[in-house]
């Protein structure tokens, strides 16, 4: 249960009393994917598909889009009042951020040591 440690949690015993009898993986996934259906759904309600002056005309499609602009330096601000800009991509959960994360870091570790094996074998 990685979310435990990643959620810090102080005490696990009602953690581990709420799973008692179930199959702990099964049921976490169930719950992990009703809250990330959650907060699709905030975020579809934030972020609306059609964006006024997004570049979605025939015009744009003809000769390319501001909509591709990147996103990252307008967080915080409403797509509404940005024209030419289309809306983020769905966020990732904190748990599917740590996870990505880890991978990320396996596989650097992994390429370390690849890169590296000559060293070690002296």
């Amino acid at each position: 249960m990685p979310a435990v440690a990643y959620y810090n949690v102080k005490d696990v015993r009602p953690t581990l009393k709420h799973y008692q009898g179930k199959d702990i993986a099964k049921e976490y996934a169930k719950i992990e994917e009703e809250q990330k259906k959650r907060a699709i759904e905030e975020w579809e309600r934030v972020h609306p598909t059609a964006i006024h002056g997004a570049g979605s005309g025939l015009l744009s499609s003809m000769f390319g889009s501001v909509s591709s602009v990147s996103w990252p330096f307008d967080r915080g601000r409403s797509a509404d009042n940005q024209p030419g800009r289309s809306r983020p991509d769905r966020p990732m959960t904190f748990i599917e951020q740590k996870r990505a994360e880890a991978q990320r870091n396996y596989q650097e570790e992994q390429k370390y040591w690849r890169d590296n094996a000559a060293e070690f074998t002296k």
